[in-house]
């Protein structure tokens, strides 16, 4: 009974090792992906891909391409140049054993552009936020001077803006004029503008979270219908994330391996980016 067990815990001993062979052997697939992008080398690169016309590179984007062939040109157009692919970084979540010869991988890919275009994002980040994201809180005409000195003292309570400043219709609608270099009285017999305030969004508060608790203070405001609407540049921080991300995009990546006589190779890649 005692050399049954031992040669049992010697069997599972030995899954253990050949399983713990086998992860290893995965992650250096996609490790020796990491350090021939790295070397700007997109066909050793490929490599780690199962060559032949079955292998399946698809996105979050529904765009679903077949065949190792059409997976390497797909990298090439979309990296022409070494400055392009950047420096690849792989973060291994998980890799599971499915059977003896079959693998799921996931994990995070990272692209690190070259430094001065990072420092051209983080500049002209910092320029808007330096600026600010400007607010413009439309006032009703029915509104009268003590409403709207009660609103302004509530916009000065809260702790989001740099900058608060009435804009005076008339004025407004002088300067309109000045600029068109026409005098609208003669067509309009009334001024179309309104009063408003420009208010300066603090830096810290530049961001979607922030931006929806300000509107929210905004129009929760107790006054008798003073505020008409509400206009600030709303996808302006999502347009910088998006930028930045064409500079050093990120994403997740859900890969399958097959072991091939003693080679594992990625048959189907599943990207993401964020």
């Amino acid at each position: 009974m005692r050399h049954i067990l031992t040669l049992f815990i010697l069997i599972l001993s030995s899954c253990s090792m050949n399983n713990n062979s086998n992860i290893d052997n995965i992650k250096k697939v996609l490790y020796t992906q990491q350090d021939c992008w790295n070397n700007g080398d997109i066909d050793r690169f490929m490599q780690g891909y199962w060559n032949s016309e079955k292998l399946i590179f698809a996105t979050d984007k529904g765009e679903t391409t077949f065949g190792w062939k059409n997976t390497l040109n797909r990298y090439k157009s979309s990296y022409p140049t070494k400055e392009s692919m950047g420096e690849l970084k792989f973060e291994i979540y998980d890799v599971k054993l499915t059977s003896k010869k079959t693998s799921v991988v996931n994990g995070k890919w990272e692209i690190i552009r070259s430094k001065d275009l990072s420092q051209l994002t983080n500049k002209i980040t910092d320029q808007i936020k330096e600026e600010g994201i400007l607010f413009t809180i439309i006032l009703n005409d029915e509104n009268d001077n003590n409403q709207r000195e009660k609103f302004k003292s509530y916009l000065d309570s809260s702790r989001y803006f740099s900058n608060i400043k009435f804009i005076d219709k008339e004025i407004s609608y002088k300067e309109l004029q000045e600029d068109m270099g026409e005098n609208l009285s003669s067509v309009l017999d009334i001024n179309p503008l309104p009063d408003s305030y420009d208010a300066h969004v603090k830096a810290e508060f530049l961001d979607t979270t922030g931006l929806k608790k300000i509107e929210d203070f905004i129009e929760n405001y107790k006054g008798e219908g003073v505020v008409q609407s509400i206009f600030y540049q709303r996808n302006m921080v999502e347009r910088i994330k998006k930028k930045t991300k064409l500079i050093n995009p990120q994403g997740n990546f859900w890969l399958e391996l097959e072991k091939f006589e003693n080679k594992w190779l990625i048959v189907k890649d599943s990207t993401t980016s964020f």
